[in-house]
């Protein structure tokens, strides 16, 4: 029946062509804040994502991967307003490739994840974003 059908297209639609994707890292930078030709706030930033593992010879390697994240909206706001480098977040959101051609009209396209969610981790900071005043370029030595 109709129904059936209905349901199992569902089920392999959901199945076959799913694209969520959830990570934590550290802010490499500050987030870069522009706007939409419509007005909307978007907050562009990348994370740096570890991981650890033993090598053959037993040896703990690091690895470390450098991923773009695009928030849009109310959230853009917020990430624009309270983050800064080095700050933790966790990101929930999906993956986006961006197709553009070069100025010699070569095709490029880079990947990069559009986040729906994206929740603080680090300890709240008194006062409001980025490291404004308390920098050691201020020290005389």
């Amino acid at each position: 029946n109709i129904a059936s059908l209905f349901k199992l297209f569902y089920f392999f639609e959901r199945s076959f062509f799913m694209n969520h994707v959830f990570l934590i890292g550290y802010l490499t930078a500050d987030p870069e804040s522009r706007q939409t030709t419509n007005g909307r706030d978007i907050s562009r930033f990348f994370l740096a994502l570890n991981r650890y593992y033993r090598n053959q010879e037993g040896e703990k390697v690091e690895e470390t991967s450098f991923v773009e994240i695009e928030v849009f909206g109310r959230t853009a706001s917020l990430c624009n307003e309270y983050l800064f480098k080095g700050k933790r977040v966790a990101v929930k959101g999906r993956i986006r490739q961006k197709r553009w051609e070069d100025s010699k009209g070569e095709r490029r396209s880079r990947i990069c994840i559009v986040a729906d969610e994206v929740e603080f981790l680090s300890p709240k900071t008194n006062g409001k974003k980025k490291s404004e005043g308390n920098g050691d370029e201020d020290i005389p030595f």
